[in-house]
């Protein structure tokens, strides 16, 4: 049987000359088609800005919603009745302008399925992109232990996650200094350089609390065996990846408003190494 298909790529960003293969369309000789375009996880965004992984992720995700219709049983046409698959494709380039392009189609003669010949040309023209197995929460952890450890006189005080009780509340810390039974730094990470997520500002408005109730109570810390008493005045800092967009500053300033009122040190992650060497200089 014979196919007709196309495929797609997308510019990330205009000012470079990069596409990715995006999906795969195919067409049987009885007009039923089918498509499968990657997901939205999928993209490669290393080196991006955060405005235009946005909008690669919004041209994505509507470039699926309108071809979902026009391969299913009954498509409802965005155009109009007399409206095919063929008619969309070869409008896409003009319509997206350029940044998804659908390059001329082509035929394949095979013994296969329509959906056996997607998947067939999905993975001879889509290039997977390893999953990333870190979280941004996770590689700010870990820039700013890197940060801690490159001082000596620092690195020899670290306590990696250790448990802290405020107002009854039992919740790991990132890190602390202890030097001689005595806590010099409580330190928490912060990406707000991420689309804001409910939950996770949840955890953070509720740390934030808990800071305010060892204000006025004190805690404790428990590492390695041992449990050390934290005084209302324990010095408290959130290291930080800064916001980009407009909504990841809003989020920012939100949740921070009320920081400094409970001694909270606020830190760019991007001057996590200064932070660190005054730090020394004070220990």
């Amino acid at each position: 049987m014979k196919f007709r298909y196309w495929t797609l790529t997308l510019q990330h960003d205009p000012s470079l000359l990069d596409r990715q293969g995006i999906g795969v369309v195919a067409e049987g000789e009885d007009g039923a088609s089918a498509a499968r375009i990657i997901s939205t996880g999928d993209l490669r965004t290393n080196g991006m800005s955060d405005a235009a992984k946005t909008a690669a992720r919004t041209v994505l995700d509507t470039l699926r919603e309108e071809l979902t219709p026009l391969v299913s049983d009954q498509p409802i046409l965005q155009f109009g009745p007399s409206t095919e698959i063929r008619t969309f494709l070869n409008t896409a380039n003009q319509r997206w302008n350029n940044f998804v392009e659908v390059q001329s189609d082509r035929t394949l003669a095979v013994d296969m399925e329509l959906g056996e010949v997607v998947d067939y040309l999905f993975s001879m023209y889509i290039r997977s992109t390893p999953a990333s197995h870190k979280t941004p929460q996770q590689r700010l952890q870990e820039k700013v232990w890197r940060a801690y450890e490159g001082v000596p006189q620092v690195a020899a005080l670290l306590r990696r996650q250790p448990t802290t009780t405020f107002a009854g509340v039992n919740v790991r810390t990132d890190l602390a200094l202890i030097d001689d039974n005595e806590v010099k730094e409580l330190v928490r990470t912060v990406p707000f350089n991420i689309d804001p997520d409910p939950r996770r500002l949840q955890g953070v408005d509720a740390w934030t609390m808990r800071v305010f109730n060892l204000r006025k109570n004190g805690g404790q810390l428990d590492s390695r065996g041992e449990s050390i008493t934290l005084p209302n005045n324990v010095p408290v800092s959130v290291i930080y990846a800064p916001p980009n967009t407009r909504e990841q500053y809003e989020t920012f300033d939100l949740i921070t408003q009320n920081w400094s009122d409970f001694q909270i040190e606020s830190v760019s992650a991007l001057h996590a190494k200064e932070h660190v060497l005054a730090l020394a200089e004070r220990i």
